[in-house]
């Protein structure tokens, strides 16, 4: 359990009127699957001799499965120690894999987004439900979308950084936004599964150095491929703060005023400014002063709190980090805790 996680003097007091956007879980169907078919899905499910469950892949890489994916319960009393009120939940992107054949990927997503909508109706005044999409079949995709905002009213949809190498200049995946555009459904992009190149195999660089490269390249390409300009009214959500994004934007914009080559797709007269300032980032960044920084350069209508709960990269504390930002006035402070999320996906 992730108060387990939480200093007692961090537990005390109410918890605050906030909306964590960046939530995952991994409903008992899954974790079935993964258990009585181990890797048809990617994963095999294991558990040790104390009864701790780990996910694992067909390379060995395991991580820990803590109650709070799968029990709704355990959820609310996690929430309560962090001080957040309401949370949505996306399937957690290392449960599910986009290179297994898709009439085997599209029915295992939907099981995964029915079981976290299931989760969500044992407690529907806090726990609001998201989906995620089996995204090597766009038309499958998009058909996910809608079947999900009819169903359960979702309205964010998480999807990897990259598709299998893929990112999202590639037109195959224009029709997907357009189907978000018209239902007003939120893109959430999350960095998974990236692989070890570029010295990144020891230390978990591949998470703490690759997930925000992946994030960051993902975001370039999709305002640098003309993805936004041609669906300006697709919103789109990034990780992690946005990786390294918001501190290197100086550069791809000046890069785009004395180089050919990110005109590409947008021509001279659209600078890529205006689509990065439409970007929407999560205050997962682990440290007050880039959450400080994030928050300045994009102001704080474009922030939302985020926590990757229950993951062991999680902000166990995320709403009491935002109140701590120096030089937040309360009205601002308040549009990241809350009223940002509370137009997106409740309202």
């Amino acid at each position: 359990m992730l108060a387990s996680r939480i200093k007692p003097t961090e537990q005390e007091g109410a918890k605050h009127m906030s909306i964590d956007v960046h939530s995952h879980a991994i409903p008992l169907e899954a974790l079935e699957g993964f258990k009585s078919e181990p890797f048809k899905y990617g994963l095999e499910l294991r558990e040790d001799s104390a009864g701790q469950k780990s996910l694992v892949t067909p390379s060995g890489f395991a991580f820990p499965v803590y109650e709070g994916f799968y029990d709704a319960q355990t959820r609310l009393k996690d929430l309560d120690a962090r001080h957040v009120e309401k949370e949505i939940l996306t399937p957690a992107p290392n449960s599910f894999f986009y290179d297994i054949p898709a009439e085997i990927e599209i029915p295992f997503i939907r099981k995964i987004n029915d079981g976290i909508a299931a989760m969500c109706r044992q407690a529907p005044e806090r726990l609001i439900p998201g989906g995620a999409l089996p995204m090597q079949d766009i038309a499958a995709s998009c058909d996910e979308a809608e079947r999900l905002h009819k169903a359960y009213g979702v309205r964010l949809l998480l999807v990897n950084t990259n598709i299998g190498g893929k990112y999202y200049d590639d037109p195959s995946f224009f029709p997907l936004f357009e189907i978000c555009e018209k239902l007003g459904v939120v893109l959430f992009f999350h960095p998974a599964h990236n692989n070890t190149s570029y010295g990144l195999a020891p230390y978990y660089l591949t998470n703490l150095v690759g997930n925000p490269v992946d994030t960051t390249v993902s975001a370039a390409r999709l305002v640098l491929g003309g993805a936004l300009r041609k669906y300006p009214r697709c919103k789109c959500l990034f990780a992690h703060g946005g990786g390294f994004l918001p501190y290197q934007r100086g550069r791809l914009e000046h890069g785009f005023r004395v180089r050919e080559e990110p005109k590409v797709n947008l021509g001279e007269e659209n600078e890529p400014a205006k689509y990065f300032d439409e970007l929407l980032f999560d205050t997962i960044t682990h440290r007050d002063e880039a959450l400080a920084f994030l928050i300045s350069t994009h102001g704080a209508e474009r922030v939302m709190l985020g926590s990757d709960y229950p993951f062991d990269m999680a902000d166990v504390r995320p709403s009491d980090v935002v109140l701590n930002v120096h030089n937040l006035s309360d009205e601002d402070k308040d549009k990241v805790l809350r009223i940002n999320a509370e137009n997106l996906f409740i309202k």
